[in-house]
């Protein structure tokens, strides 16, 4: 029977946490370039004793707590980037960045990995397995995950864990989507070529906004009818421009288009879709027509078996009411590519306190959490990593969630 992680504690180590998360907080940074964030974990693994390397991507960090070369190996991951948005909260520790802000609490998912690392560095006699610490930049461009597996961050892992914090999930209570968890991202980019003319004139130019609007139309109905009603999807123009001045035929527009799936022959469907309607429409109109695909993110999909004994270890730390099933998010998440190499299971944490006014989601200018859950995020961690038995399943027989 392995140990409670609460018994690990020591005084201080909840304010550490919350310390770490402020400071990274008033200094958020984007898509890859963390070299801030990344500076600070290494000085704090540094002074853990932890071993660790910056090579698996740029501005990534790496720690290793080797126990045996014979254990299996767990893996537990953080982003660290920030978002383009410029906060608005009024608190000491705001954003010092102009433009940047921790509007998704990767400052936060920083902060509890090295309070695991933390509380497991010390512990070491008391660990069945070696702990990799993956600190990514990155996640919010959907570009951090996938250069790390590139450089082989997951060649050593066995198991691979990850979180998000919450706001819809009371503070220190845990969520986890049973089977499908997050959807696919394929950012699809099409534009139109067609030509110029006077707007008196039509007949004499090929509308290129004229291409860009039908397939727009034509993306819409096909939707409805020829994808199952079932199925749980998004395909949203996001942009569609073209054109400069009001009396000339536009040679050129262009559309944008997010597409969100849980399933990825549905994912080929939509693409194949927009493929077509694009290329009807441009040859209609006399025009042409190129698309990019860009498949950043894939399904995260929570294996049903591993999600009754990931309870069991949670319901430790939070209580057996503590952990709840939540419905899968349309959201996307690069945790995703990691899966591609080794299993894995994504959680949330929940962050609300409706008393504090911690409500605001994810990517709002007022996005803030409730900090006495960061201590729990930690602690599920570690008590994950204590329970751990080679094959992503702690010791014992896995439990319902109690819903």
């Amino acid at each position: 029977m392995s140990l409670e992680a609460y018994t690990l504690l020591k005084d201080g180590d909840e304010d550490y946490i919350i310390q770490i998360r402020r400071q990274l907080h008033q200094h958020p940074e984007l898509g890859m370039d963390t070299a801030y964030s990344a500076q600070l974990v290494c000085g704090e693994l540094g002074k853990m004793g932890i071993p660790f390397t910056r090579r698996y991507a740029e501005n990534s960090v790496v720690g290793d707590l080797e126990i045996d070369p014979s254990l299996p190996t767990l893996a537990l991951r953080a982003d660290m980037d920030g978002l383009p948005v410029s906060e608005k909260n009024d608190i000491p520790y705001c954003s010092q960045n102009p433009g940047k802000m921790h509007a998704c609490g990767h400052d936060a998912h920083t902060a509890i990995l090295l309070g695991a690392a933390r509380i497991l560095s010390r512990s070491r006699e008391h660990l069945p397995c070696n702990i990799r610490f993956i600190f990514q930049p990155g996640e919010e461009t959907l570009q951090g995950a996938r250069a790390m597996t590139n450089n082989g961050v997951m060649e050593p892992v066995d198991f691979i864990l990850g979180l998000h914090v919450e706001n819809t999930i009371d503070a220190g209570q845990v969520g986890i989507a049973v089977g499908n968890s997050q959807a696919s991202c394929d950012v699809v980019k099409v534009r139109f070529t067609g030509k110029s003319a006077h707007a008196t004139l039509p007949q004499q130019g090929n509308d290129a906004i004229a291409m860009a609007v039908m397939t727009y139309q034509s993306i819409q109905a096909l939707q409805a009818r020829q994808i199952d009603p079932t199925e749980n999807y998004v395909c949203s123009v996001g942009v569609l421009r073209g054109g400069a001045v009001h009396n000339v035929i536009a040679d050129q527009a262009e559309m944008h288009i997010s597409v969100r799936t849980f399933s990825m022959p549905t994912h080929d469907q939509l693409i194949s879709q927009i493929r077509k309607a694009a290329a009807a429409a441009a040859e209609l109109f006399g025009g042409a027509c190129e698309i990019q695909t860009s498949l950043d993110a894939l399904p995260v999909f929570n294996q049903p078996e591993l999600c009754g004994k990931f309870i069991q270890t949670a319901q430790k730390v939070v209580g057996t009411s503590g952990v709840h099933h939540i419905a899968p998010k349309m959201g996307s998440e690069d945790f995703s590519i990691y899966l591609t190499k080794k299993p894995g299971l994504f959680f949330f944490l929940g962050t609300r306190c409706e008393e504090k006014n911690h409500t605001a989601p994810w990517h709002s200018d007022i996005f803030s959490i409730d900090e006495s859950a960061l201590l729990k995020g930690s602690l599920v961690f570690a008590q994950f990593a204590l329970d751990f038995a080679g094959n992503g399943s702690p010791d014992g027989e896995p439990v319902e969630c109690a819903c």
